[in-house]
């Protein structure tokens, strides 16, 4: 995980945009937690509004676990985790963000691509902007 003070800003994919349902799936309750003061805090300016629950659905835009589990009926998710996404009638599409800060998370990224691509459900990789 990032640093609080990180000079990196999350992505924004395309669903927040669109203002749909997005799925963020955390590796751990860690993340879990550091995701929902992040989307709480940042943008100074505003928040985005969130559900950060292991089990209990929601209608928010935005939902935060680490189970698999669709808690918000997401069409698309953001997969945090070092492993593929469980591929569902419900998901359309999948954010994954190339981590290049181990050889374990260059792997892991090549798996999970591998696995998409097999598949053939779009996935696309969002670029992280710098302030």
């Amino acid at each position: 995980m990032p640093p609080p003070n990180s000079k990196k800003l999350l992505p924004r994919p395309l669903s927040i945009l669109k203002k749909e349902p997005l799925f963020i799936l955390a590796p751990n309750q860690a993340a879990v937690e550091y995701l929902d003061l992040l989307l709480w805090r940042s943008p100074q300016k505003s928040f985005l509004p969130h559900h950060a629950e292991r089990k209990a659905t929601t209608s928010n835009l935005i939902s935060i676990t680490d189970q698999a589990f669709n808690t918000n009926q997401a069409t698309s998710v953001f997969n945090l985790t070092f492993d593929h996404v469980l591929i569902t009638s419900d998901l359309k599409l999948i954010y994954e963000l190339e981590d290049l800060s181990s050889k374990e998370a260059q792997e892991a990224f090549k798996r999970k691509f591998t696995a998409y691509h097999k598949k053939t459900l779009p996935s696309k990789a969002p670029s992280t902007r710098s302030i």
